[in-house]
């Protein structure tokens, strides 16, 4: 990758992060396990596997981009997912763990 793609990246992962709706992420605003095991399936073409909070809040910041910011790139949606991850407190993150167990149930 060179440094003109890297700046690009870090450019939109910047416009991003500032401009997500942080109280749609948080607490996630797809609420409904089936919803979010569509998306998952359309998402990983792996076999399934257990998912973690982490692994939801990811698919929940990709459709919010995809949808409010018209953004579609996996790597700048995993490095603001990344972003929102690390800001979160716990309460925040418990959300998205509870709806894995569910999920992963």
């Amino acid at each position: 990758m060179n440094n003109n793609s890297r700046r690009s990246l870090i450019v939109a992962r910047d416009e991003l992060h500032a401009n997500i709706n942080r109280n749609r992420i948080f607490p996630p605003y797809i609420q409904n396990p089936t919803r979010i095991l569509t998306l998952l399936r359309r998402n990983n073409r792996r076999s399934r596997r257990n998912y973690n909070g982490f692994g939801l809040c990811r698919i929940v910041v990709k459709e919010e981009a995809r949808i409010r910011h018209n953004v579609t790139n996996d790597i700048v949606v995993r490095l603001v997912a990344n972003l929102l991850w690390r800001e979160s407190n716990e309460i925040e993150k418990n959300h998205y763990i509870v709806l894995a167990r569910i999920i992963n149930n």
